[in-house]
Parts: C-alpha cells; sequence; structure tokens
C-alpha cells in the first residue's frame, strides 16, 4: 500500500511539473509597413515577401494616412505592435516649374512581434 501511494505522489508530482514546462514562445520577428506620397502601401513581412497595395482617395473616404491606421490596428489584433515610427519628407523642384518643387513625404512603420 505504501508502495503504491508513494508511486501515485511521484507520478503526480511529474504531472504537475510537466504541466508549468515551459512552453515554446510564438514566433517573434518584425514587419514593415511603408506609405509614400504616390499613396502606396507597402508591407514587408517577416520572411521578406512584400505586398503592395494602392490606396484608392474618395472625396468621402478616409485619406490614406487613416487606411494606415486601419491597417495597424488590424495587425495589432493580431499580435504586432508599433516599435518605430519615421516620417521624411523631402523636395526636389522642378527646372521648368521653379516655384513649385514636389514634395515627397514617406511614412515607415516597424512593427514588432514578441
Amino acid at each position: 500500500m505504501k508502495k503504491l501511494l508513494s508511486i501515485l505522489a511521484l507520478v503526480c508530482v511529474a504531472i504537475g511539473c510537466w504541466a508549468f514546462y515551459p512552453k515554446t514562445s510564438a514566433e517573434s520577428g518584425y514587419m514593415m509597413l511603408l506609405l509614400d506620397s504616390s499613396n502606396q502601401l507597402t508591407i514587408i513581412y517577416p520572411n521578406g515577401q512584400e505586398e503592395r497595395q494602392t490606396i484608392k482617395l474618395k472625396f468621402k473616404g478616409p485619406s490614406p494616412q487613416v487606411q494606415v491606421l486601419i491597417k495597424l490596428n488590424e495587425l495589432r489584433s493580431q499580435g504586432w505592435t508599433v516599435a518605430q515610427m519615421h516620417i521624411s519628407e523631402y523636395s526636389t523642384p522642378d527646372p521648368s516649374f521653379p516655384k513649385s518643387p514636389d514634395h515627397t513625404r514617406s511614412e515607415t512603420y516597424l512593427l514588432e512581434k514578441r
């Protein structure tokens, strides 16, 4: 009887230890979202695959920045968080129209999954 009780206790301890054994963590990685001034959203996935989406502007519809925020919220629900954001703006003057520079703006979002 003592042997059976000690074996049963040993099995319970082994099962209890196995239940708290560290499990494999979820995939971690980085993803990038790029929005340029031509209203093209480029998504670079962790495996290097690129997906390009053209954002169509409507007079009553949301602006490209709002559509990027919608995409960021979709990715946030999948476990991605914004690690870094960078906005770059520059102008390149057109020689034929010196008073109207070509203004370019791009937004880059670095997403991280932990």
